[in-house]
């Protein structure tokens, strides 16, 4: 039987302002891993696909002093996730005058076996668009279908 994989590992600096609530939303995220969400909470609101996933779907860290955080998936993570959470960082960032205008992070899909078609990868870019956060996505696969096409 053969293993698929998605991961990434990327970081980037968290005004000081947000570190607190970026640290708070890792430690309930790891403590909610499998369970509903009450309606309401902090996660909840982060992360709509919740119900769908019940967990993070991603790890994540940051160090207090200079604010650098590092998000990855040693296996199988949840690049919706780990994009929810960014839009609404961007989107507190952008409300306390913070300037964190975009972050963006590549991805691997792979596979314990050498099969026909389980390799591939993509990029995806949070950025605000003026004041409105967007998500932009690129997916190695699709790419290379649409390119082939023409």
């Amino acid at each position: 039987m053969a293993n698929n994989y998605l991961q990434f590992s990327f970081d980037f600096i968290v005004p000081e302002s947000q570190r607190g609530w970026v640290k708070e939303v890792f430690e309930l995220g790891e403590d909610a891993n499998g369970d509903d969400l009450p309606e309401g909470s902090l996660l909840a609101d982060i992360f709509p696909e919740w119900g769908e996933y019940q967990e993070l779907g991603f790890c994540g860290e940051i160090q207090a002093d200079d604010g650098v955080c590092w998000i990855y998936a040693e296996e199988y993570g949840n690049t919706d996730q780990v994009a929810s959470f960014l839009l609404v960082l961007l989107e507190r960032c952008h409300n306390a005058g913070e300037d964190l205008k975009q972050v963006g992070f590549t991805y691997s899909e792979t596979c314990s076996s050498m099969r026909v078609g389980e390799f591939s990868g993509g990029a995806v870019r949070v950025f605000l668009n003026g004041s409105t956060p967007e998500v932009e996505w690129m997916h190695a696969n699709h790419w290379l279908a649409g390119a082939m096409k023409e």
